[in-house]
């Protein structure tokens, strides 16, 4: 069984190292793959314990990813994001479990819009998100990865109905 439940500050340790793997690049803000520092990250993590939207995965007291969102603009719309840091986790639906998840919050807190980003090269994530229900958005990026070569960043989105309350 699979506990989803608040982050915390202790969680920035599991989390940063699942955002420095080689696999789960980190994409900072000028589109260019590379590790983060503690020193950078903590303040990150720090924010997102504060606003209340980062959710830890958690089996038999053991973390095995995290989720969260980060509300934007347009209003009632926020980016999700989803990181299954243990590779042997992964592919057995504890992601569609936490969306799911996700989702049913963001439909009793206003939340209308959600959306995320997806690498063009991440084509399990693409299915992933397709088989959620996330549609293309035209709007896509096209970045540098730390190789100089061109990767290129697409958004997918969901309408969530907004619970009647």
């Amino acid at each position: 069984m699979i506990e989803i439940r608040e982050a915390e500050q202790d969680d920035c340790v599991n989390v940063l190292d699942w955002v420095n793997d080689r696999h789960l690049w980190y994409l900072d803000g000028v589109g260019a793959y590379r590790t983060r520092t503690e020193a950078e990250f903590f303040p990150v993590w720090q924010e997102l314990i504060e606003q209340s939207s980062a959710w830890m995965l958690v089996r038999d007291g053991q973390p095995l990813g995290q989720i969260g969102w980060v509300e934007s603009l347009p209003a009632q719309t926020a980016e999700v994001y989803i990181t299954i840091g243990k590779a042997a986790e992964r592919r057995h639906g504890i992601g569609r479990h936490a969306i799911g998840w996700l989702e049913r919050r963001a439909a009793v807190t206003g939340i209308h819009r959600l959306v995320a980003r997806v690498l063009d090269v991440n084509e399990a994530g693409k299915r992933f998100f397709a088989a959620l229900g996330y549609h293309a958005v035209p709007a896509n990026a096209t970045l540098l990865n730390r190789d100089g070569e061109t990767i290129v960043l697409h958004w997918v989105e969901k309408t969530v109905p907004l619970a009647v309350r």
